[in-house]
This record gives structure tokens, C-alpha cells and sequence, in this order.
């Protein structure tokens, strides 16, 4: 696991790590005591699947699915990524602004985790660069994303980040 790798000198600064549900529990599993009180975890999973940690200050947990559209789903098969999702990951992520080590899952680590962990990283302004050195497999899912960053925004445009 890539990512679990000098895991020491990653969080020396603030990083954004993008991973799956599987690799979720064995990357936190992995981590110093010193390092877990350093980072903020967001779990995003699926509703069959039970929460990992229990929310908590430094643990986000949100169900929703990886679609664009509900368009030729019924209501109650979709829960799409909402305005109220997005202002709890925008509140969560103030509270722990001080947290080094954010850690993103998703059934897959790859889109709704993926856009999640994209706009982190513009939040946090870590280079584009070094956010995909450590998550190539990222495709984030446009909706998600979208709504995101017009969450942020606001606080993008009312205050210095």
C-alpha cells in the first residue's frame, strides 16, 4: 500500500491522503498515536455497509452514492450528494483546520472520495501536484466536486486561505 509508505515524512505537512474503504482501516490502523490526534478522518460509504469509527470531532462519516444524476432512478434507490453534504464536510474540515493528515475513503477511493480530496487540497492550497503524486487513482465525480467548492466559496471569498 503506497500509501501507507513514509507515512512519517507525508504528514510532516498538511496532506490530503484518498483511499478505499479497505485500505481506510489498515492505513488508520497504521497510524502513531501521535499521528491519529493529528488527523481528520471523512468516511464515505455505502448503505450497506457500517460505519468504520464512529463520528466524533475528528471523524466524518456520510452516506451517499456515486451518481452524477438521478435521472431514471427512482428517488428512494439514489441519495445523491446534497447541499447539506457539503456543508457538513465544509464545517467539519474549519473544525479540524489544524489537523496535518486529512484521510478520504470511499467504497473505492476513487470518485466521490476523489472529488472530495480534489477540493481539500485547493482548500488547503497544496500543490496539484503533490496531491496526485499521492492519489492517482482519482476520477472525481463532477457533482460532488461541484457542489463542494461552491460551499467553500464563500469562505474562499471572505477570508485569506
Amino acid at each position: 500500500m503506497k500509501q501507507c509508505q513514509n507515512l512519517q515524512n507525508i504528514i510532516m505537512k498538511k496532506t490530503v491522503i484518498v483511499t478505499s474503504r479497505h485500505n481506510f482501516e489498515r492505513l488508520v490502523k497504521s497510524l502513531s498515536d501521535r499521528q491519529r490526534s493529528e488527523a481528520a478522518l471523512i468516511s464515505i460509504r455505502d448503505r450497506e455497509f457500517p460505519e468504520i469509527y464512529p463520528t466524533s470531532p475528528d471523524v466524518l462519516n456520510l452516506t451517499f452514492d456515486d451518481a452524477e444524476t438521478d435521472e431514471g432512478f427512482p428517488s428512494n434507490i439514489v441519495e445523491l450528494f446534497s447541499d447539506e453534504h457539503a456543508k457538513q464536510i465544509v464545517d467539519f474540515t474549519l473544525n479540524n483546520s489544524d489537523k496535518k493528515l486529512f484521510i478520504v475513503h470511499c467504497l473505492m477511493g476513487v470518485s466521490r472520495s476523489g472529488a472530495i480530496g480534489d477540493v481539500l487540497a485547493d482548500h488547503f492550497k497544496i500543490p496539484y501536484a503533490e496531491f496526485k503524486r499521492l492519489n492517482q487513482q482519482i476520477i472525481p465525480n463532477t457533482l460532488v466536486r461541484t457542489k463542494l467548492r461552491e460551499a467553500f466559496s464563500t469562505i474562499w471569498n471572505n477570508e485569506n486561505f
